[in-house]
This record gives structure tokens, sequence and C-alpha cells, in this order.
């Protein structure tokens, strides 16, 4: 794992998880604004993650994102389906976070998927219960 974040103070994370000739996964957490964004821009199109066809970007731990993240976001697509690529966006669990989709309706343009859920706890079946036959 690589990680993009050098300096303590940011309010975004970034870590290229993954990369090889046709892959990468890169991972955001945090605030993808307009202050963050030109860092999330430079590590989609530095060397590493640029030469992959294929982009997945999880944005998971995402907390917010403004018009300026979404902008980064939309031209790695753009970059990507110039070259043949895709891009793959992993949907934030934030509520604010997904305000800017839902508002801009960019959900239905791009492929996103939803991220596993976490289990708070393990399910147990329950007993003395029988299935219902219909």
């Amino acid at each position: 794992m690589h990680s993009a974040d050098s300096t303590g103070g940011s309010a975004l994370r970034i870590d290229v998880v993954y990369v090889d000739a046709v892959y990468a996964l890169v991972a955001l957490a945090g605030r993808l604004d307009a202050v963050e964004a030109p860092r999330a821009r430079q590590v989609f199109d530095g060397p590493q993650v640029s030469a992959a066809s294929r982009l997945t970007i999880d944005l998971t731990d995402v907390e917010f994102v403004d018009s300026a993240g979404l902008a980064v976001l939309a031209r790695a697509r753009r970059d990507r389906g110039l070259t043949g690529g895709s891009v793959t966006l992993i949907r934030p669990r934030s509520d604010d976070a997904m305000r800017v989709f839902r508002l801009t309706q960019s959900t239905r343009s791009s492929s996103c998927a939803t991220p596993p859920r976490r289990r708070t706890r393990e399910r147990r079946p329950r007993r003395g219960r029988r299935p219902r036959h219909r």
C-alpha cells in the first residue's frame, strides 16, 4: 500500500492501494473539497495511476464532497474514457458525501458500486422458529 498523504494535517487521506498495468485502486478518506481536490487530481494524473486503464476510486470513507471534488472524479472518468478505459466509484457511506451525487445525478452517468456492509455483530440463526411454507 502506498499513501499519497504526506501531510499530517490534511483533511483528505489518499491511499494508492493497488496498481498494475491494467488496474488501479485508490482509496480516499475524509473531505474531497476545493482545498483537497488538486492533490487528488495529482494522484489520478500521476504516472503510477494514470498508466492503468481501469481505475476504481473507493469513496467509502469520504465524509464530504463538493463541486471541486466532483469535478476531479468527472475528469478522471473522462480521461479514462478517452483512452478506452473505465472508472468505477465505490459509493461513500456518508449521506453528506452522497448529497452532491444525488443532486447532480452523477450516479446515473458513471459506474457506482455500493460498499460492502460492515457487520456490527455476528448474526445467529433464531431458535425455535420454523420456516413458513406458502
